[in-house]
């Protein structure tokens, strides 16, 4: 009786070494997400861009240093979004100079770039450590990258930039009106809340960055649209590159395929943050934003309707008709945001979009090979 007590026992306790391993070799083939996959279903010259955090006024065109001092206030700007106003705080870096002075930085365009050289290769390669996205790097891959669109930093320049964007604090706030309950921000971080360099004096050394927690949380529940990435690069100067990223944005939710699309220069103004002291000259750059995108071949033709209150030029309605090569684009990031809802909803409760939901190696390629031949081959056959 004893003997057959304890086979039974060893039997069991078989079983649960067995089946300890099989869950620990279940958890390790699971190396990426459904959310992740989906975020990484780019041709090669395409990004991913998130409406709020990509449109918000977060860099800073102009500094100006009273004295020429080294240390800054922060950078107040409010803008629009959805026709709702938002306020931006950027708080600027300080950061260490090479003879071991400090000063005070706040990102700019050269910040921006880098960022979005560093989202394309987030769609290549990410870890997802329980609720943070880690994005590993190395800064001679970014030089490169940039040399390759035209734009001329130095490895230490764009060193500074990771170290800027790890540094300076955004703040972005719903406004409300007065005597109304203040809100919570709907954001409080560094675009990089973590940065690690494994050798901070060899530029070809790996390192990385964790992600902004709104843009994870974007990630995460797939509130992400596909952009041309090359085209995005090539546009030179940051007002003509935010109404690119605008525009793209704005046809992404729309349900036909026209290729007009009117904008006011007053609302891209607000709506970008950048107000000069003139309100004329805020629309002139506005206008020569507009000429410059014409000149690249992403609009077609502009007809312009100055609008005026007595003698004083109040806006400028810009009806926008655009190239064929662009509207082609869109109704490709079209088909990809399809196919990204349909598998979503095949595969995730309605009420579990907002959580990561974990696949296997073979999952997440037989994910790839469906959007290869549903999504990719279709739009390259139009």
């Amino acid at each position: 009786m004893g003997n057959q007590i304890a086979s039974e026992l060893t039997l069991k306790n078989n079983v649960k070494i067995l089946s300890d391993a099989k869950a620990k070799k279940e958890k390790r083939e699971v190396t990426e997400y459904l959310q992740t996959s989906l975020f990484s279903l780019l041709e090669q010259n395409q990004t991913n861009c998130t409406a709020l955090y990509d449109l918000a006024p977060r860099f800073i065109s102009r500094v100006e240093r009273p004295d020429d001092t080294a240390y800054l206030v922060a950078i107040k700007k409010d803008f629009t979004f959805n026709g709702e106003p938002y306020r931006v705080t950027v708080s600027p870096a300080r950061v260490i100079q090479q003879d071991g002075s400090e000063r005070d930085e706040l990102p700019g365009e050269r910040e921006q770039l880098v960022e979005d050289v560093i989202r394309r290769m987030a769609a290549d390669c990410m870890k997802v450590h329980q609720d943070q996205i880690e994005i590993p790097f190395s800064i001679y891959a970014i030089h490169r990258e940039l040399m390759r669109h035209g734009h001329t930093f130095s490895k230490q320049e764009v060193k500074e930039a990771l170290i800027i964007l790890n540094k300076s604090n955004i703040e972005i706030t719903k406004i409300v009106e007065e005597g109304s309950r203040k809100p919570k921000p709907v954001l409080s971080a560094a675009a990089y809340p973590v940065l690690k360099f494994s050798d901070a004096s060899d530029p070809e050394s790996t390192a990385s960055v964790q992600l902004n927690p709104l843009l994870v949380q974007a990630i995460k529940s797939l509130a992400f649209e596909q952009i041309n990435y090359d085209w995005m690069m090539q546009v030179k100067g940051s007002l003509p590159r935010w109404i690119f990223k605008y525009i793209s944005l704005v046809l992404a939710d729309r349900t036909d395929d026209s290729h007009t699309i009117q904008l006011s220069a007053a609302e891209i103004a607000r709506s970008f943050g950048h107000i000069r002291v003139r309100w004329r000259a805020s629309l002139m750059e506005v206008e020569k934003a507009f000429d410059s995108l014409h000149k690249f071949g992403i609009i077609d033709s502009i007809e312009k309707q100055e609008v005026y209150a007595g003698k004083k030029k109040e806006d400028i309605t810009f009806t926008a008709k655009l190239s064929s090569k662009f509207m082609v684009d869109r109704i490709s990031a079209k088909g990809r945001r399809s196919f990204i809802e349909s598998e979503v909803k095949r595969r995730v409760e309605p009420n579990q979009v907002a959580k990561f939901h974990p696949l296997t190696a073979t999952e997440a390629g037989d994910l790839a090979k469906s959007y290869k031949d549903n999504v990719v081959v279709l739009t390259k056959t139009r």
